[in-house]
């Protein structure tokens, strides 16, 4: 495998990453705001289990259709 073709395997697989993200957030909003507070918590190096927590349980709720 070439550097190359890891070049193109990369962009391809953040380009799909960044697509299921974006109809995921338009689907459930909540998981933007709890995406940015995990985000936001690892770079002051605090606790993100709750978050994750949290995230879980949304996305639990929304695929027992119980979302929103």
């Amino acid at each position: 495998m070439t550097r190359f073709d890891r070049l193109i395997r990369r962009a391809v697989s953040s380009w799909q990453s960044w697509q299921t993200r974006r109809r995921l957030y338009r689907a459930l909003p909540g998981l933007r705001v709890l995406d940015e507070a995990e985000r936001e918590a690892r770079e002051r190096h605090r606790r993100v289990s709750d978050i994750r927590k949290l995230r879980t349980d949304v996305m639990t709720a929304a695929l027992r259709g119980e979302a929103r």
